[in-house]
C-alpha cells in the first residue's frame, strides 16, 4: 500500500517540523504540504526531505481554515492510495501502514503535557477513543464530492461526508506535542482567548481548561519517534 501524509504548514521551520519530517519520512511514500504563506524557510526546508511543497498565498489557515483543509484534501487525494493528515506537531508513535484497514482507520490521540506523559482528565480523552481517521480514497464513491464545515477555525482534517464507520486501531496512535510545554500551553490559552466568539460554548470551555490543574499518565508504550523544538 502507498500512504500519503498531508500536512498544512506556517512557519514551523523552528518549531517540532524538522524533527516530524524525519520521522514522516521513515514511513510515508509521499508528502504533501501547503505551506499557508511562510516566511522562515519552511517551504525550503519541506523540499530538502522531498515533500510535494504547494504554496498558499494569499494565506487561509486563520478565519478560513475550510477553504485551506478543503485545498490540502484535494491536493493530497489525487494521487493517493491511503491519506493521513497530520499536523507539524504530530507524529505516529509507530509505522501506521500495518494498521492500515479499508475503508479507512482511525487512530487514538495522546495529548502530551510533557516528553512522555499525556494528560486524563474530562476535557482530554483523545486517546480513549479511536477517531483520527486514515482514508483509503479508492474506496470512496465514485462520484464523492468532499463537503466540508464552513469555519475559519476548527474545521476538521478530512471531508464531513467521507463514510464510516472507520476501523479503530490498536497498537499505533498519534503523538501531539502542542501542548508540551507550560510556554506552548501558555500559547496556545492565548490563543483560543483571542479567537473567543469564533468559537463554540464547548471549545470555549475546552481552551480555557489548557491551564487548569493538569492529571498526567506516563505513556503506556515506547514511541519509536518523538518530536523535539527546533532551534
Amino acid at each position: 500500500m502507498s500512504l500519503t501524509v498531508a500536512t498544512i504548514v506556517k512557519n514551523e521551520a523552528n518549531r517540532f517540523l524538522p524533527s516530524a519530517l524525519r520521522a514522516w519520512t521513515q514511513f510515508a511514500d509521499r508528502i504533501v504540504v501547503l505551506d499557508d504563506g511562510s516566511t522562515d524557510g519552511t517551504g525550503d526546508l519541506c523540499r530538502e526531505a522531498g515533500c510535494e511543497v504547494h504554496r498558499q498565498n494569499p494565506p487561509l489557515m486563520f478565519g478560513n481554515e475550510w477553504k485551506a483543509r478543503r485545498i490540502l484534501w484535494r491536493l493530497a487525494a489525487e494521487k493517493a492510495d491511503w491519506v493521513l493528515h497530520l499536523d507539524a506537531d504530530q507524529v505516529t508513535s509507530c509505522d501506521p501502514k500495518p494498521f492500515l484497514k479499508e475503508p479507512g482507520s482511525a487512530f487514538k490521540v495522546y495529548d502530551l503535557w510533557g516528553p512522555d506523559e499525556y494528560r486524563e482528565d474530562a476535557w482530554w480523552t483523545g486517546h480513549l477513543r479511536a477517531w483520527w481517521p486514515a482514508v483509503h480514497v479508492p474506496s470512496l464513491p465514485n462520484d464523492f464530492k468532499d463537503e466540508w464545515p464552513l469555519r475559519g477555525w476548527h474545521s476538521g482534517h478530512v471531508p464531513l461526508n467521507v463514510p464510516g464507520p472507520m476501523h479503530p486501531v490498536e497498537g499505533c496512535a498519534i503523538l501531539h506535542y502542542a501542548y508540551s510545554t507550560p510556554e506552548l500551553r501558555e500559547h496556545k490559552a492565548k490563543m483560543y482567548k483571542d479567537l473567543g466568539p469564533h468559537l463554540t460554548g464547548p471549545e470555549q470551555a475546552h481552551a480555557k481548561s489548557i491551564l487548569f490543574k493538569a492529571r498526567t499518565k506516563p505513556l503506556p508504550f515506547t514511541p519509536e519517534w518523538r518530536l523535539e523544538l527546533g532551534r
